[in-house]
């Protein structure tokens, strides 16, 4: 997800979502499948949720609350996005997991999610 880092908010939700295929390749939408998101910043925040019945996405996080929290992302090189036209189609992210101690959420956290 990419939130507007003026306004973290977690009641204001993020700007764009992308939900990421099984074999790891995603991309965000605007108006059409895969035409990018407006040149601007951004702050990323990437969660694995499951799917539930009525409820959209929820928790637990797959990714141990490490990567979902706009507030620290903001702070961490490579989270905090200066995107201009025409963009970059090959983003790559080295999501350490395993080994990792789980992070406790933020208030502005993603734990939950409807699209």
């Amino acid at each position: 997800m990419l939130h507007d880092p003026a306004k973290l908010d977690a009641a204001k939700g993020p700007l764009f979502k992308a939900v990421c295929k099984p074999n790891g390749e995603f991309s965000f939408n605007t108006y059409l499948e895969g035409d990018g998101v407006p040149p601007g910043k951004y702050v990323l925040t990437i969660v694995r949720l499951h799917q539930g019945f009525r409820q959209g996405y929820i928790g637990p996080d797959g990714l141990k609350n490490l990567y979902n929290d706009p507030d620290a992302n903001a702070k961490v090189e490579g989270f905090l996005i200066d995107h201009n036209s025409p963009g970059k189609p090959d983003l790559a992210f080295n999501l350490q997991i395993e080994g990792r101690e789980p992070g406790k959420p933020g208030p502005n956290a993603v734990t939950k999610m409807r699209l």
